[in-house]
């Protein structure tokens, strides 16, 4: 796989063969960590890596009356 700061080569599932994938502006405020990449072909998106994790909470159980 070809790689450079904000261009690699992967395959695409639209495209169906390997093809350049850039990394767009990020919205959402990643920087240079954004994991999204887009193909300069046909503009399908690619997520790359695993999401952030994020906090689960759970409620205790309820006490049951005896």
């Amino acid at each position: 796989m070809f790689r450079s700061d904000s261009v690699e080569i992967r395959h695409c599932s639209g495209c169906g063969d390997e093809r350049l994938f850039e990394r767009p502006p990020c919205a959402d405020g990643h920087g240079a960590d954004c994991p999204e990449r887009v193909c300069t072909e046909c503009g399908g998106a690619l997520l790359i890596g695993l999401p952030e994790p994020c906090e689960v909470r759970v409620a205790a159980p309820a006490a049951r009356a005896a």
